[in-house]
């Protein structure tokens, strides 16, 4: 099966570098869990895409939601099966 491509918006993009930099600043014992976190559900969606729930936020409409268990981010996607690509929409702390 075709793996799917996974690109941020650029809003994701700008939330993603903001929160890791918090993050790294905040947590001196696991520096790098967010960033490791947010790698590790980008293989998960290239390979499943639909893995995460329905998010039913009306602020996304069409958007499909995985919980980042570990640092308790919410990371918000939608999936764009016509050109086979995942796109991250939003990363919002739980």
């Amino acid at each position: 099966m075709k793996r799917y491509q996974v690109v941020f918006s650029k809003k994701a993009r700008r939330q993603f570098e903001t929160e890791s930099a918090r993050w790294r600043e905040g947590h001196s014992k696991n520096t790098y869990l967010l960033e490791d976190e947010v790698g590790d559900a980008v293989r998960v969606l290239a390979a499943a895409p639909r893995v995460g729930g329905v998010s039913g936020d009306v602020r996304l409409p069409g958007a499909r939601r995985m919980v980042l268990e570990k640092s308790e981010f919410l990371l918000y996607y939608r999936v764009l099966d016509d050109k086979r690509v995942v796109e991250l929409l939003s990363l919002w702390y739980a």
